[in-house]
């Protein structure tokens, strides 16, 4: 493999050198003609395999099942070559009919369709691709039984089908593979390596559409193409040439990009094609083999069962996955980053849900405006990661004295902390008050502080009362936190909710 792409210019001297040397033996050794120009298709269809398996042992999974699919054509397209020499050389068969050999040339048409149409999976053997080889190997057997009669490879006796429209069938099949790989070329992401892929095998395609026909027209009118074998020769020689030199993205893994609408389309559509196809084919041979084309459509009904099914599991598995992570995204833009606790945004949303509430049961609502005392002073002298954690030891501290689901505690902002505290009346917010600062008092000092960590609290509660509303709440308990900075820090301060009335 490092050979071979260290050295793409010997790769291409050696391929111009195998086109003279067919061409210039030929030319040489007119007698030996056939022996001479099946070894040079030989060489270049394995030539040929053997580069797309070298490319397919680097890169994705992806890329290196396109890769191998494209080698199995080359090969398959090599065992119709040995099979079609040994009946014209060894075993002298008859060369104006068609015989059962040519399934290997027809068949290896299958392979480049399935990486035309490959479907788009990062593994490398999926159970779609499985099903989808299956169907074209199946389109594959039912078209050469609906041509030649007989199944592949059975002793029943082909039909005697003229040479003549053996290559026309052969040339509507290089075009229709030719149209389709160039449709892929033209669809697939830009400056990726699947598009350089397609657009090698497009190019090979095209070259044996053209060409193809041409050899195949000299050999039925001159019964010898004579030194335009090299017309077979140059798709192959083409395509080892272009596998040779590789583009410098080729070197590095490229970002997965967005997929077009159309090759989407392709990727839905390519089933049911497939599909259609089988049940058209059955019903051509469904008199002579009713047996096999019944079974066939009741397959391809069987695969479309199993593909429906497989996607609806995973359309259901995707949006469970898609619930779950919408649901930890949620839980993440509801917490704190620092502390973990909720955060201001969390505490809007349940604040204003549990003064609804509030308000159709006519339960108390209960707010406690928590702020650690000279924090500001506390990060200049020991720096902000103490600070931080200072932070930190303070909601896990306070967190762990709300022990009812209800309650919650949230970071107002900076080195404030809110508890909102549903149905608690006024002694039962005071009680918590007095429970968060006694526990940061038991709290173990930080080693790096010299004094304990303080906080004031302020606190309001809401019994009902038509004239107030959700904002009043938070204004009483910042009034109450005011107060006790005022009065001295370190101790908790209430201000009721008539204490407007009475101003």
């Amino acid at each position: 493999m490092k050979w071979f792409e260290s050295r793409p210019a010997l790769t291409a001297a050696a391929a111009a050198a195998l086109v003279c040397a067919h061409v210039c033996l030929k030319a040489a050794f007119p007698r030996a003609g056939d022996p001479i120009s099946y070894t040079a298709f030989l060489a270049c269809s394995i030539w040929a395999a053997v580069v797309c398996v070298l490319r397919a042992r680097t890169g994705s999974q992806r890329k290196r099942r396109i890769w191998m699919l494209a080698s199995t054509g080359f090969l398959l397209y090599a065992v119709g070559t040995a099979f079609s020499a040994y009946i014209e050389l060894i075993a002298h068969g008859p060369t104006t009919l068609a015989s059962w050999d040519d399934f290997f040339y027809f068949f290896s048409g299958v392979p480049f369709l399935l990486a035309i149409s490959s479907p788009d999976d990062s593994r490398l053997f999926s159970l779609f691709f499985w099903l989808d080889a299956a169907q074209a190997a199946a389109v594959g057997c039912l078209a050469y039984l609906a041509v030649f009669g007989v199944l592949p490879f059975s002793r029943a006796t082909a039909l005697p089908i003229s040479v003549e429209r053996l290559v026309w069938l052969f040339a509507i099949e290089a075009i229709a593979l030719a149209v389709l790989a160039l449709g892929r070329w033209i669809a697939s992401p830009g400056k990726s390596r699947e598009r350089r892929f397609y657009r090698m095998l497009a190019i090979y395609l095209c070259l044996s559409a053209i060409l193809q026909p041409i050899y195949n027209y000299l050999v039925l009118k001159y019964n010898d193409a004579g030194v335009w074998d090299l017309l077979t020769d140059l798709p192959f020689c083409v395509f080892i040439i272009a596998a040779a030199f590789p583009r410098p993205d080729d070197t590095v893994p490229i970002e997965r990009q967005s997929r077009r609408p159309v090759l989407v389309m392709v990727d839905h559509a390519r089933p049911v094609l497939l599909g259609l196809a089988l049940v058209a084919l059955s019903t051509l041979v469904i008199r002579q083999h009713f047996a096999l084309a019944a079974s066939v459509i009741l397959g391809t009904f069987l695969v479309y069962g199993v593909r429906s099914a497989v996607l609806q599991s995973r359309f259901i598995q995707s949006q469970t996955e898609l619930e779950k992570a919408r649901d930890r995204l949620e839980d993440l833009a509801l917490l704190d980053g620092l502390t973990g606790v909720a955060n201001r945004r969390c505490f809007d949303q349940r604040f204003a849900a549990e003064w609804r509430r509030a308000q159709r049961t006519h339960s108390p609502l209960s707010l406690l405006l928590i702020d650690i005392d000279r924090f500001k002073n506390l990060n200049d002298a020991y720096g902000h990661l103490v600070g931080d954690e200072c932070l930190i030891e303070v909601a896990r501290t306070l967190s762990a004295v709300l022990n009812r689901p209800a309650d919650l505690l949230a970071r107002y902002g900076g080195e404030e902390f809110v508890a909102l505290l549903p149905e608690t009346g006024e002694s039962g917010a005071r009680n918590v008050a007095v429970r968060m600062q006694r526990a940061l008092r038991e709290k173990d000092r930080h080693p790096a502080l010299e004094r304990a960590v303080t906080v004031s609290i302020g606190g309001t509660t809401w019994e009902f009362t038509e004239e107030s509303t959700a904002e009043q709440i938070v204004e009483f308990a910042d009034r109450a936190l005011y107060q006790a900075k005022a009065n001295g820090r370190n101790r908790i301060e209430y201000c009721p909710m008539n204490a407007l009335e009475q101003g």
